[in-house]
């Protein structure tokens, strides 16, 4: 029996960046970038747990999983890191490419999560399988405004600056939603013409990402105990009985006590929570 191997994409990013959009325009169902993982307009997630789809382009077999927003849902801390462990049982192979989303407006809360990317990328030594995708970037076609957009997001800041040099690339893309409001005032050969030009920068930008993924590739990106918490979780998730809580509250505090060892930033940032009692409990 041939087991088939995947490259695995992880996408994360902040509520309301285009997140899930970009990750249904990659999957690309049926040829008409149905609507697999939910999309959202507003700053709360629409994502309450990791979901992962299959596809296949030009030859190479993908599995993309799509994560909570960054620090926008009402989850708890534990919710988190169950929703990581769950993340790492996806993925048996590791992390082949990280996207870290971002879309025009480059507000506040951007920068504090570049600045949490900044600490725990340089920790975990994932910078090389990194990629930054800016979404929503209706000139993504034309190489010199999306040099020059880098290079005003080079100027933001020392911390986004180093950041974008440590990384694996800054990709341009745009995926407009193929749904025109019923209410304007078009007919339907405008209305399917509209859908068609939306359909044709969907597949450009799938395209100009995965092309850039492909040519981009080193390998997977592991921790150090990825292996062990992948069969540990899988062995959970396929033998879940009564003692469901008893066992999900034992793989968070292991998970958490990997990570503080391997991405101590990433724990010390969720300490400056209201469960900030819970993390000293366990650490």
């Amino acid at each position: 029996m041939i087991t088939r191997e995947f490259r695995n994409i992880l996408i994360i990013g902040r509520s309301g960046n285009g997140k899930s959009a970009l990750a249904n325009t990659l999957v690309n169902r049926e040829d008409e970038f149905k609507q697999i993982f939910k999309e959202g307009s507003g700053s709360v997630s629409e994502t309450r747990e990791s979901q992962s789809e299959i596809f296949e382009w030009n030859g190479i077999f993908y599995r993309l999983v799509d994560t909570i927003g960054l620090g926008d849902t009402k989850l708890s801390n534990k919710e988190v890191l169950y929703s990581i462990a769950k993340t790492i049982g996806m993925m048996k192979e590791g992390i082949s490419h990280l996207l870290f989303i971002i879309d025009s407006k480059f507000n506040e809360d951007e920068r504090k999560n570049f600045r949490l990317l900044k600490e725990v990328m340089f920790e975990s030594r994932i910078s090389n399988y990194t990629t930054i995708v800016r979404t929503r970037f209706e000139k993504f076609r034309n190489r010199k405004d999306c040099d020059l957009d880098k290079k005003n997001l080079l100027s933001e800041s020392k911390d986004i600056a180093e950041i974008i040099w440590a990384c694996n690339g800054l990709i341009h893309v745009d995926n407009p939603s193929l749904d025109i409001n019923s209410d304007d005032d078009i007919d339907v050969d405008e209305k399917q013409l509209r859908i068609l030009v939306r359909k044709k920068d969907k597949i450009k930008s799938r395209d100009k990402l995965l092309n850039h993924l492909k040519n981009n590739y080193i390998g997977n990106y592991k921790l150090s105990s990825w292996d062990k918490m992948y069969l540990r979780i899988n062995n959970y998730l396929e033998n879940c009985d009564e003692r469901k809580y008893e066992e999900e509250e034992a793989i968070t505090i292991e998970l958490a006590a990997i990570i503080y060892k391997e991405v101590p930033s990433f724990i010390m940032t969720q300490q400056a929570s209201p469960e900030k009692s819970w993390w000293c409990q366990i650490l």
